[in-house]
């Protein structure tokens, strides 16, 4: 890996068209179709934690006014930091 910078230098890299970065660099068809199937299993894998949550913290408030506004407000702030 020592030699890699004399062989591989960002001169040598500036220098390429885009065509021969992108065989260089680019990730195949397969990577990136697995990629975006990862990330939609990861959203619907959020939202289910998401839901989840508000199960249990209501669960946990009962009927307690002060414990309702607190998860109401926990909910905003996490629907927000979500979506943001």
């Amino acid at each position: 890996m020592d030699g890699l910078a004399s062989i591989f230098s960002s001169t040598v890299v500036g220098t390429m068209d885009d065509s021969t970065l992108a065989r260089f660099a680019a990730e195949t068809e397969d990577v990136q179709r697995d990629r975006k199937i990862l990330q939609n299993k990861l959203k619907v894998l959020k939202l289910g934690l998401k839901t989840c949550s508000r199960y249990i913290v209501r669960k946990r408030a009962g009927k307690n006014p002060m414990q309702l506004l607190t998860l109401l407000y926990c909910e905003l702030t996490f629907t927000h930091r979500f979506y943001s």
